[in-house]
C-alpha cells in the first residue's frame, strides 16, 4: 500500500525507507564529487599541526615545533595532532590522512541525520518537527550542500571532523536513539579531545539529555556515567597540559585571545555579521524553526536548546573575536556547530512546506545554494588564491609537493640547524626543515605571552620583534614585500599593510638595521615575501654566491626609516 503524507510527523513516501536509502547514496556520491573538487587545497594553518604531527611520529612526543627546544601547543587539536602523528607512524601522510579523515567529517554530518531519520520513520511517537524524518532528510541535504562545510573538509583542518562529531552528539540526545547514552559518551569525548569548544558542545548536549530524562520522569543513571566520563577525559587532558606545557589552555589562546582589547570584540561582531548577511535565508529558516517550536510542547524543549545554545555560541565567537578570514575563510567557527543551524533550518523550512517533504527540500536546498552562490560571488571569485597560501596535491594522487618556487628556493639554502624566523608558520616551516621561529607566537610561547596586539590589525597579530631580533635568526621573514624593497618604496610604503605593527617593529629594530641584508634574487614573483638574512650567517654560507644581498640600510626603505612612528636609527 502506498505510504500517505501526514503531516503531524508520519512517513511520506519520500522519506520512507526506499527514500532514505537513495538519498544517503546520492548525498554520498555529491559529498564525495565536492571533496574531490576541493581536494587540490589545503589551508596555510593545516600545515602547522602537520609539523607537530610529523615529530611526533619521529619519536619526539608532543608539542615538539622544533627538534631542540621548549614544548609549546601550538596545534589547538590535540586528537587531530595525535592520530595523523600515529597514522604517520604508519607512513601515511599527514596531508593524505587529514582530507580522507575530513571527508568522513563531512559525511557524519548528513550520515547523523538520516541514521536518526531511519528510526523516527519507525518510531514516530511523540516526535515533534524536530524530530520527524522529513525535517531530519531536508537537514541531511542541506548539510550537504553548505560550500564552508564542503571546503574544510579537505582543507587539512580538523574543522568537518569535528562538525562531524558535533552532528553525531547533536543528534544522540535530540532525536533519542537508541543506546543515547553510548552514543553521547563516546561522540563527548572525542569531541573534548578535538578541539576546546568540545566542551562547550558535549557539555550543552548532556545537560540537554538530563533536562529531558527529568522532565520524562526517566532513570538518569547512564547520563551521570557519560559526565564523569566527561569530567575525566577534561581532567586528564589538562593535567597532560600542565605536566608537559605548564598551562592549562594552549598556546593558541595567548596568541589569538589572550589579553585581548576591545578590538577583538569589534572584531568578533564583524565575524558573525559577515556570515549573517550572506545565510539570511538560511537563518530566517532557523528563527522559524525555532520560534515555531517554542509554541508546540513536543518541539519546546528541542527549540529553548537550540537557541541557548546557539546563543551562547555567538556570545563564544564574538568574545574570542572570530577568525582572521584570510587564513580561515568562510567562517571555520561556524562550520564547527553547522549541525545545529541545520536542524533548526530544516525544522523551519518544514513548517513553512506544510509537511510535503519534496517542497521542503526544494526550499530547503534553496535556502543553502542561494547562500553558497554568494559565498562564491564575493570569496571565490578572484580570491581563493589569495586566502589559501596552501600546499597543493598533485590531484588526484594524494602526494604533497611545494606550493611554488618560493618554498622550493628558501629549501635548498637552508640546513636543518638554520634559524628561521618567519611569519608563515604553516606551509613554509612544514617544507623548510630548520628551526623555526614563529613570529607571530602561535607555536612561540615568548611572544604569545609577551607580545602584544596591533591596535588595528587582525585577530592573529601579537608580536615582538625586538624579541626576535635579539634572538638573531639567520634568516628572517616578516610580511614585508620583497618588490617593494626592490623597486626602492619608502619605509612608509613598505610598512603598509595589516600587520603594520610587526613590521614597524622590525624595520626600526637597531639589530635589523645594523646586521641584516635583502635577499635581492629571491623568487618574489612566485610569493612576494621580503627575506632577510644575518650578515654573519650569510658569509659563512657554502653558496654565498647564489644569495645575492644588498644591506637593509642601503635600501630606500632602510635610508627612510626616521619617517615611521618612533623610528629611529
Amino acid at each position: 500500500m502506498k505510504k500517505t503524507n501526514d503531516r503531524r510527523g508520519g512517513m511520506s513516501a519520500e522519506d520512507g525507507p526506499g527514500g532514505l536509502l537513495f538519498a544517503g547514496v546520492a548525498i554520498f556520491l555529491w559529498c564525495t564529487a565536492v571533496a574531490l573538487v576541493f581536494w587540490p587545497l589545503t589551508l596555510e594553518d593545516a600545515f602547522i599541526t602537520f609539523r607537530y604531527a610529523e615529530r611526533f611520529a619521529e619519536g619526539y612526543g608532543i608539542g615538539m615545533w622544533n627538534r631542540e627546544g621548549d614544548r609549546v601547543e601550538g596545534y589547538t587539536t590535540f586528537l587531530w595532532m595525535l592520530v595523523l602523528g600515529s597514522l604517520r607512524s604508519a607512513d601515511i601522510s599527514p596531508m593524505t590522512s587529514s582530507k580522507l579523515l575530513g571527508l568522513l567529517g563531512y559525511l557524519m554530518v548528513p550520515a547523523a541525520f538520516l541514521f536518526c531519520a531511519w528510526q523516527s520513520r519507525i518510531d514516530t511517537a511523540g516526535r515533534g518537527v524536530f524530530g520527524q524524518s522529513r525535517t531530519l532528510l531536508v537537514a541531511a541535504v542541506m548539510s550537504a550542500l553548505w560550500l564552508p562545510l564542503a571546503w574544510y573538509s579537505v582543507s587539512g583542518m580538523e574543522t568537518a571532523f569535528f562538525a562531524g562529531l558535533t552532528g553525531w552528539c547533536l543528534m544522540a540526545v535530540v532525536s533519542g536513539c537508541r543506546g543515547q547514552a553510548i552514543h553521547l559518551g563516546v561522540a563527548g569525548v572525542l569531541l573534548v579531545l578535538c578541539r576546546p569548544e568540545g566542551v562547550l558542545v558535549a557539555g550543552a548536549c548532556w545537560l540537554f539529555a538530563m533536562v529531558r530524562q527529568r522532565h520524562r520522569n526517566e532513570p538518569a543513571k547512564s547520563l551521570w556515567i557519560c559526565a564523569c566520563v566527561f569530567a575525566a577525559t577534561a581532567v586528564i587532558l589538562t593535567a597532560l597540559r600542565l605536566i608537559v606545557f605548564s598551562d592549562v589552555v594552549p598556546n593558541t589562546y595567548h596568541a589569538k585571545a589572550g589579553a585581548g582589547t576591545l578590538r577583538h570584540l569589534y572584531l568578533g561582531i564583524r565575524y558573525i555579521l559577515g556570515f549573517t548577511w550572506p545565510h539570511t535565508l538560511l537563518l530566517a529558516a532557523l528563527g522559524i524553526g525555532i520560534a515555531g517550536g517554542l509554541r508546540k510542547t513536543p518541539d519546546r524543549l528541542v527549540a529553548s536548546f537550540m537557541a541557548i545554545f546557539l546563543g551562547t555560541f555567538v556570545l563564544y565567537v564574538a568574545k574570542v573575536g572570530g577568525d582572521n578570514l584570510f587564513p580561515f575563510p568562510y567562517w571555520r567557527h561556524f562550520v564547527h556547530v553547522s549541525p545545529f543551524l541545520f536542524l533548526g533550518a530544516a525544522a523551519g523550512v518544514v513548517t513553512v512546506a506544510r509537511g510535503l517533504t519534496i517542497r521542503a527540500l526544494v526550499v530547503g536546498g534553496a535556502c543553502v545554494l542561494i547562500a553558497d552562490a554568494i559565498v562564491i560571488f564575493h570569496h571565490l571569485g578572484g580570491r581563493m588564491r589569495e586566502e589559501t597560501v596552501a600546499g597543493v596535491s598533485t590531484w588526484p594522487t594524494l602526494n604533497h609537493a611545494p606550493h611554488n618556487a618560493f618554498y622550493d628556493w628558501m629549501n635548498q639554502i637552508t640546513t636543518d640547524d638554520t634559524v628561521v624566523a618567519a611569519s608563515l608558520a604553516g606551509e613554509l616551516a612544514y617544507v623548510v626543515d630548520a628551526h623555526h621561529i614563529d613570529t607571530l607566537g602561535l607555536n612561540n610561547t615568548w611572544i604569545a605571552r609577551n607580545g602584544t596586539f596591533d591596535p588595528h590589525g587582525p585577530q592573529d597579530s601579537k608580536s615582538d620583534m625586538a624579541w626576535v631580533m635579539e634572538q638573531r635568526p639567520d634568516i628572517v621573514e616578516c610580511y614585508m614585500s620583497g618588490r617593494a624593497f626592490l623597486e626602492g618604496k619608502t619605509a612608509l610604503e613598505v610598512v603598509d599593510n595589516w600587520r603594520r605593527k610587526m613590521c614597524v617593529e622590525t624595520l626600526t629594530s637597531p639589530v635589523f638595521l645594523a646586521e641584516y641584508l635583502l635577499v635581492t634574487n629571491a623568487p618574489y614573483f612566485e610569493f612576494d615575501r621580503a627575506v632577510f638574512v644575518h650578515h654573519d650567517w650569510w658569509e659563512n654560507h657554502p653558496r654565498q654566491g647564489v644569495i645575492h644581498c644588498t644591506p637593509v640600510l642601503e635600501t630606500e626603505a632602510g635610508r627612510t626609516v626616521d619617517g615611521l612612528d618612533g623610528g629611529k636609527r
